[in-house]
């Protein structure tokens, strides 16, 4: 009995030296540069507050006291950035709050499912790169369709346009992500109870192809930004095979010091993967002091509050 809760203890302190740790210092970051910071920034932080609510309220006898008090702490800071935040997106750029800026807003239901597993049946050959561009404002106005704008109050106006184009199979890198993102706001703002489990499954078994494919590549550092968004959305949808150990630590060496993530390669789809693809810059991503980057630091803090349920949940 001895021998098993010291083995226990031993992988809470794992947890909390090393994923709680981390993610304290990234939020510390996006705290200490509160005025600078933009939506996607906000909606990271968002959804970490809100994975962290989840995740005590449903499963906090997996948690010993000490963790449990480190992340509600974890938790009001979130809440704090994303409130604040919200307010100076709105006043540093108005136009681009008006049009999304109801992303960032507390969910009606925020996602929450039970562990489960990702289905190698589901996994299909992605389109080429030039069959499967991701156009960034195409899917900005299929997710105002969801929450709405500052002047179109109307919410969950789902188009078939975008239903079909959500769904629609063969999609790779960015383009598959925000599919997995608009049907995750599909239930964030109540439009739908949950999402099908064929539609999460089929989405994050081919999130997690190519996510494989970043990791045999050796994590190309334009596509750092990709492979944590993809850990952290498919994350939350309660797939625990994007949590593996040699991932955690990887992502984890990424970090600044200043608890942020930097590096400014920038993406460009790749048919044949390499360590030396040459990239082409992300629209909209903000820079702060020291080549700190809103984007990535967001995906990175989603990437380890997913990774934190998984890890407790191992533990016990």
């Amino acid at each position: 009995m001895g021998a098993v809760v010291f083995v226990l203890l031993c992988a809470f302190c794992g947890v909390q030296g090393g994923l709680i740790d981390a993610l304290g210092k990234g939020l510390d970051f996006m705290e200490a540069n509160i005025g600078d910071i933009n939506l996607d920034a906000v909606l990271g932080t968002r959804l970490v507050e809100e994975q962290l609510t989840s995740y005590f309220d449903l499963e906090a006898d997996v948690m010993p006291h000490d963790i449990y008090n480190r992340i509600v702490a974890l938790r009001d800071k979130a809440r704090f950035i994303s409130n604040e935040g919200m307010s100076q997106v709105a006043k540093n750029d108005p136009q681009y709050f008006q049009a999304l800026g109801q992303v960032m807003a507390p969910s009606v239901r925020p996602v929450w499912y039970p562990s489960q597993r990702l289905s190698s049946e589901a996994v299909i050959v992605p389109l080429p790169c030039s069959r499967s561009a991701f156009n960034e404002t195409d899917s900005d106005t299929c997710l105002q369709e969801i929450v709405g704008t500052e002047r179109q109050k109307n919410t969950c106006m789902l188009s078939s346009r975008c239903v079909q184009k959500m769904t629609s199979p063969g999609q790779r890198d960015y383009m598959l992500t925000h599919q997995v993102l608009y049907w995750q706001l599909v239930e964030m703002r109540g439009c739908r109870e949950s999402i099908p489990h064929r539609i999460r499954t089929n989405l994050c078994s081919n999130v997690m192809r190519d996510a494989k494919r970043i990791a045999e590549a050796q994590f190309p550092r334009n596509h750092r930004d990709l492979f944590m968004e993809q850990v952290g959305l498919c994350g939350m949808w309660g797939f625990r095979d994007f949590y593996k150990d040699q991932w955690v630590d990887t992502f984890l060496s990424w970090q600044q010091e200043s608890g942020c993530y930097n590096d400014r390669a920038k993406w460009h789809c790749a048919d044949n993967l390499t360590k030396d693809v040459q990239p082409r810059m992300k629209r909209r991503e903000k820079i702060h002091k020291d080549g700190c980057l809103s984007h990535k630091t967001a995906v990175a803090l989603l990437a380890m509050a997913v990774s934190i349920r998984f890890e407790l949940e191992k533990a016990v």
